[in-house]
């Protein structure tokens, strides 16, 4: 019998949630938009800020729909300095 460390497995989930944003961020500014990527900084933002929102409404799974509706919500964020 093996076991599996639930630890490992739920950072393997989120690790592949953080690139399913990432590609997400990186295909906005270079196929939608078409400038050069923001800051690393500023795209790992994003994934926090996507992180904060989905656990605010306790959701588990996220879509390019989900996605492009945070978008504008983070862009907002920044001017609340």
């Amino acid at each position: 019998m093996s076991l599996i460390d639930p630890h490992s497995e739920l950072q393997e989930q989120r690790q592949e949630l953080r690139s399913f944003i990432d590609d997400w961020w990186c295909q906005v500014f270079a196929l939608q938009i078409g400038c050069p990527l923001p800051s690393k900084d500023l795209g790992n933002k994003f994934i926090g800020f996507v992180e904060d929102r989905m656990e605010e409404v306790d959701a588990v799974h996220l879509t390019d729909d989900d996605l492009a509706q945070f978008f504008p919500e983070f862009l907002e964020s920044l001017g609340e300095w």
